[in-house]
């Protein structure tokens, strides 16, 4: 779509009357302006949710439970979830050798030893491209995703909350 503006000095004005722009398909918390050049706030609420902590290298799960290590082989993501949402939890098309994911009410990112138990949410080693599973916790908490053991970094991992997907 071609811009119409004209250039006065330092100041650039655009035609906004062809602009299509509703908060409901513009992300919370995002401005833009609509045709007649009001300032539209978004309030579409996006179903991806982002890592809290990307790449913990700190520890390893087994089955729903996390045991500190350092220095580690293994790199985990950490999602910080709500309790009786539905979560879809994926794995992309480059994997590593572990998809060990648990849900705990812990913040495993803050232990410094020992270990955490939670919920196993999936156990599998070699995990084929695309694996996925769905989870749902029943309180606030932490889903954690290991995706390797041979320290293999850059590897990412995706969740959805459905939940907020069909609001």
């Amino acid at each position: 779509m071609a811009v119409n503006h004209v250039i006065f000095g330092a100041q650039t004005l655009i035609d906004l009357r062809n602009d299509t722009v509703e908060a409901d398909k513009l992300r919370s918390g995002y401005t833009a302006h609509d045709a007649g050049g009001n300032l539209i706030t978004g309030t579409l609420v996006s179903a991806a949710l982002d890592p809290y902590v990307y790449e913990h290298n700190c520890g390893y799960i087994a089955n729903g439970r996390w045991i500190y290590e350092n220095p580690t082989q293994t790199y985990i993501d950490i999602y910080v979830v709500e309790a009786n949402h539905r979560y879809f939890i994926t794995l992309g098309a480059e994997v590593g050798t572990r998809f060990r994911a648990m849900f705990t009410t812990t913040d495993i990112s803050k232990k410094t030893s020992g270990s955490v138990t939670g919920s196993t949410v999936i156990n599998t080693d070699n995990p084929a491209e695309f694996t996925n599973v769905i989870y749902t916790p029943s309180s606030n908490g932490y889903i954690a995703i290991g995706k390797d053991n041979v320290g293999k970094s850059g590897l990412k991992t995706y969740v959805y909350d459905t939940t907020l997907a069909w609001l």
